[in-house]
């Protein structure tokens, strides 16, 4: 929904007049401000004019909306909630298929990056549940694959580290972090860890079958286990476990890997975690 002030609207248009626009039904209108929506745009009323001409100075009007709206998303508007504006004249007496909302045209539907409650909860335990594992380390160092790390076991190797440091961290140089001549805060670290352990949740939820149904010790694993691998894409035998509960032959999977010989005591630890379960 495009937000427009009745004064600003009716100045453009004025300008305009020589193009056929009539603007006498909108200057008896009291609201100063409108809700215009991309049919109302369309429906706007044209004196008779050459059909070149016409579609001209519907593009043109179109165009206008399109970039106020752009504006509008960047400096903020009322709030659509608290207007009740009128629909343009003859609006319920035209037919045809309905034109999509322009706000949704261009936009798409809005959605929240904030994850549930629950997910909240179980990220924070899920931080705790693998810091000690990877330790703290304020400045960059090469971890035990040779790759450069920081904070939780932040991975500066990989791809879109850098847009990732840059994104949550601004002002903070991710040349100057690499080069060593940066220390991260405690709060920075968090900021950094809490990103990674969303993302291995989220990765660990799509590609676990019935993940949100396992009990949270499991959860644990699977995200520590994601966390650390990057994904659980090839564990199929552990997947096909892990649906059916059966979490022996989860814990029998992961033994089996070439990751346990990897990983060393984490793994172990994992491993024995996930046995438990199958003897509650």
């Amino acid at each position: 929904m495009l937000i427009l002030r009745k004064s600003w609207f009716i100045k453009q248009i004025c300008q305009c007049e020589g193009l056929g626009i009539r603007i006498e039904a909108f200057m008896a209108w009291t609201p100063s401000v409108w809700e215009l929506t991309m049919e109302d745009v369309l429906r706007l009323p044209l004196s008779p004019a050459p059909t070149r001409r016409r579609a001209r100075v519907v593009v043109a009007v179109a165009a206008l909306v399109l970039g106020l709206m752009l504006v509008g998303q960047r400096s903020g508007g009322v709030p659509v909630s608290s207007l009740s504006s009128p629909r343009l004249p003859g609006a319920a007496a035209l037919s045809g298929p309905s034109i999509p909302r322009l706000e949704q045209a261009v936009s798409g539907p809005k959605t929240s990056d904030a994850p549930p409650k629950q997910a909240v909860a179980l990220i924070d335990r899920a931080m705790g549940f693998i810091e000690p594992f990877e330790g703290r380390r304020h400045r960059a160092y090469r971890d035990s694959r040779g790759y450069l790390t920081i904070g939780v076991g932040f991975n500066l190797d990989r791809a879109g580290a850098a847009e990732d440091v840059n994104r949550l961290l601004p002002g903070v140089g991710y040349r100057a972090i690499r080069r060593g001549d940066l220390s991260l805060t405690d709060a920075q670290i968090d900021v950094l860890l809490r990103h990674d352990t969303r993302r291995a949740m989220d990765t660990a939820r799509r590609q676990v079958a019935g993940f949100d149904s396992l009990p949270v010790e499991a959860q644990l694993i699977v995200i520590d286990m994601t966390f650390n691998t990057g994904s659980l894409h090839k564990w199929r035998k552990l997947r096909a476990a892990l649906v059916r509960q059966d979490y022996a032959s989860a814990a029998d999977a992961m033994h089996r890997s070439l990751w346990r010989k990897q990983t060393g005591q984490r793994a172990q630890h994992l491993i024995e975690l996930m046995r438990n379960l199958s003897r509650v």
